[in-house]
C-alpha cells in the first residue's frame, strides 16, 4: 500500500486564521506520536516559512520529552521570559500545578499577541487529558481554542488516548492519528465517520506510520514514518533572537501574574 511522505510541518503546527485553532494527535505509547512533534519542532524553528517572532512553546508534563531539542525550564516566570527572547521553549511543570501554570501561560500567549502585532506562537500541550475532560474545557483553553486563530495563536493537544470532549472537536482543523487503543476504535467511527478497525489495520502495516484527517476538506490520508536525524539545535536556531534583546523591549516583565 502506499504511504505519503512526510506532511510538511508548517500545515500543521502554523495557525490559519481561516481555520479553527485546534491541532489533535493521539497515539498509544510507543507508536511515534512523540517523536513525530519532536522532528516536526527540530524542522519548524530552523524553518523560514515560519515568522520571524513566531514562537514554539512546548508543555511536557511527564517532564521526559522533547530535551534533544532544548534545555527544559521549570518555572512559569522563566517561561515566560524565554518566549519573549526564544524561538522555542520547553516547559516541565510540576504536576500538582500544571492547570494553573498552563492557564497563566495562555493568558501570556494572549497578552504578547496583544501588545506586539508581529507576535504568533503554536502551543503543544502533551499528555492533554491533564487538562481537559470530557465534560470540562478550562477557560483560557476553551478561550484559545476559540479566539487563538485571530490571535495567530495554535493549540495542538498530544495524547495517549482520544480526546473525549466533543466541544474541542468543534475547534479542530487537523487530526493526526497513530495506532489506537481498541476502545478508541468504535469512538472513531460514531464521532468522525473513520472506520476506526480499518484505519487500525492499516497502521499496524507499517510500524510508526500514521494517518492525517483534515476537517475541512473532509480527507484521510496515510503517512510514511519521518524520518530520524539528530536533533540537537544549536543555541542559535533555538534563540533566534528579535532586535532589541526580544518581542516589544521584554514584554514578559510588563506582565502582572496572579
Amino acid at each position: 500500500m502506499k504511504y505519503l511522505t512526510a506532511l510538511d510541518p508548517f500545515t500543521f503546527l502554523h495557525g490559519d486564521a481561516k481555520a479553527p485553532a485546534v491541532r489533535q494527535v493521539f497515539g498509544t505509547s510507543g507508536t511515534g506520536k512523540t517523536t513525530l512533534l519532536e522532528h516536526w519542532s527540530y524542522e519548524a524553528v530552523r524553518s523560514k516559512q515560519f515568522p520571524k517572532n513566531w514562537r514554539l512553546i512546548i508543555v511536557d508534563v511527564k517532564a521526559e520529552d522533547y530535551s534533544d531539542l532544548v534545555q527544559p525550564l521549570r518555572s512559569l516566570e522563566a517561561v515566560m521570559e524565554s518566549i519573549n527572547k526564544n524561538r522555542i521553549t520547553l516547559f516541565y511543570p510540576s504536576v500538582h500545578t500544571a492547570l494553573e501554570d498552563v492557564e497563566q501561560l495562555v493568558d501570556y500567549l494572549f497578552y504578547m499577541a496583544d501588545e506586539a502585532p508581529e507576535f504568533s506562537a503554536s502551543l503543544i500541550l502533551e499528555e492533554s487529558s491533564t487538562y481537559i475532560t470530557a465534560h470540562t474545557v478550562p477557560p483560557q483553553l476553551k478561550r484559545m481554542a476559540v479566539q487563538g486563530r485571530s490571535k495567530r495563536l495554535t493549540m495542538i493537544l498530544a495524547n495517549q488516548r482520544m480526546m473525549t470532549n466533543l466541544w474541542i472537536d468543534t475547534q479542530t482543523a487537523h487530526l493526526l492519528a497513530f495506532q489506537c487503543a481498541i476502545p478508541d476504535r468504535a469512538m472513531i467511527q460514531k464521532r468522525w465517520g473513520i472506520d476506526g478497525e480499518n484505519l487500525s489495520s492499516r497502521l499496524a502495516q507499517l510500524d510508526f506510520s500514521w494517518a492525517h484527517f483534515d476537517f475541512n476538506k473532509l480527507a484521510l490520508r496515510y503517512y510514511a514514518p519521518v524520518e530520524l536525524h539528530d536533533l540537537k539545535l544549536t543555541d542559535k536556531q533555538a534563540q533566534l533572537p528579535a532586535e532589541n534583546g526580544g518581542i516589544g523591549g521584554k514584554l514578559s516583565r510588563l506582565f502582572k501574574m496572579e
